[in-house]
Parts: structure tokens; C-alpha cells; sequence
């Protein structure tokens, strides 16, 4: 392969490359490119994935933070004594109470003893149940907000490779102008310019001699 087309080739791969990359940085936020090595989702659509799975977290640790509250602030009668959780249904503190009191106003002292210990340790459970996946859920909430500022720098990043990559091309163009310049001078002196070492030896010969070729 001759000089020139090594440098067109290899613009050629350079502009394709870049158009790729700002196809990635640039693109929707429901788009994907595809690449050699696969489908690359854009850089929008993967800023967007982390954004609904830090809502979907967020709204999780919300959930289990009323969860916790209804279970501690919640009336000792009626339908919101019962608070629904993951594990099923679970009394609210002042009805836990009032039951406790109910169990020991009715039974033996012994008997409703133990009632009350196997009642509260029940609800121990129950709440340490709950408590682990409000942490879980605050936890991953932290994870996922983390992950929307590593997406962010990684957009940053994609955005300098992009510049880098038209910065590139364009040193690739016009290197391959040079070399349509040095080609056209050769072929004057009646060579075809397709010997890259020949080339080589009379441009060196040209520079020593001070002779301009362009």
C-alpha cells in the first residue's frame, strides 16, 4: 500500500470512529449505537436509567420512612392500627399497647406473661424487618445517586474523547493534504510515489538539500 492510501485509510477509520462516539455522547435518551464490539446505549438513555432507578429507590426508602412512622404514630383502633408492610400486616405501636393491656386485664398473671413476651417479641421481629429494609432502601437510594455523578463524569469524559477524536481526523486530514501535495510534486519529477522507503530517502535527501517539495 502506497503513503496516501495509508493515511486515507486511516482517516477514514479515525471520522468513522468520532462519528460513533458522537453518536454515543450526543445521542437520545432512548437511543443506542451500534459498534463493533456490540450495542452501546447513549450516554442520555443510561443518565436516564440511573435517573428512574434513584425515583424508583427514593420512593422505596419513602415508602418504608411512612411505613415507620404509621407503625409509631399510629391509633390503637380502627383499620389504621393495622399497617401493611412487605411481610404482612402489623400492628401499630398504641395498638400493640392497648392489646398487651387487654391481655393482662383478661388472663391469669402468668399466662398473660408469656402472651406478652411471645406478642412483643413478634413484633420485634416485625419492626427489625422493617427497620433492615428502610436501611436497605436508604442504602441503595445512596448507591444509585452516586452512580448519577460516575454518569456524569463519564459524559464529561465521552465529551472530550468526541473533541479529541474531530481533533484527530482533522490532524489526519491534513496530513493526507500534505501528502496529496508530496505525491503531486513526486509525480512531476516523474515518480509515482509508491515506494514509502524511496519516498522516505528523497524527502530526506530534499530536506538536506534544502529543496522544497511542496
Amino acid at each position: 500500500m502506497s503513503l496516501q492510501t495509508d493515511l486515507q485509510t486511516a482517516i477514514a477509520k479515525v471520522t468513522a470512529d468520532g462519528a460513533l462516539l458522537h453518536r454515543i455522547v450526543h445521542g437520545p435518551a432512548d437511543g443506542a449505537v451500534l459498534t463493533e464490539g456490540g450495542t452501546v446505549k447513549t450516554v442520555a438513555a443510561v443518565l436516564a436509567d440511573i435517573t428512574a432507578a434513584l425515583a424508583e429507590e427514593k420512593s422505596k426508602a419513602s415508602t418504608a420512612a411512612d411505613i415507620i412512622d404509621r407503625m409509631a404514630n399510629g391509633p390503637a383502633t380502627g383499620a389504621d392500627s393495622l399497617v401493611e408492610t412487605a411481610s404482612g400486616p402489623v400492628k401499630t405501636l398504641q395498638r400493640a399497647i392497648a392489646d398487651l393491656e387487654a391481655l393482662y386485664a383478661a388472663a391469669p398473671i402468668g399466662e398473660s406473661l408469656t402472651q406478652i413476651q411471645t406478642t412483643l417479641a413478634e413484633a420485634r421481629i416485625v419492626l427489625d424487618q422493617v427497620l433492615a429494609e428502610a436501611a436497605q432502601a436508604a442504602e441503595a437510594a445512596d448507591q444509585t445517586t452516586q452512580a448519577a455523578g460516575t454518569a456524569m463524569a463519564a459524559r464529561i469524559a465521552c465529551e472530550q474523547a468526541a473533541a479529541s477524536a474531530d481533533a484527530a481526523a482533522q490532524v489526519a486530514s491534513d496530513q493526507a493534504e500534505q501528502a496529496r501535495s508530496i505525491m503531486t510534486s513526486l509525480s512531476d519529477l516523474g515518480l509515482d510515489g509508491g515506494d514509502v522507503a524511496e519516498i522516505h530517502a528523497l524527502w530526506e535527501e530534499a530536506t538536506l538539500l534544502g529543496l522544497d517539495l511542496l
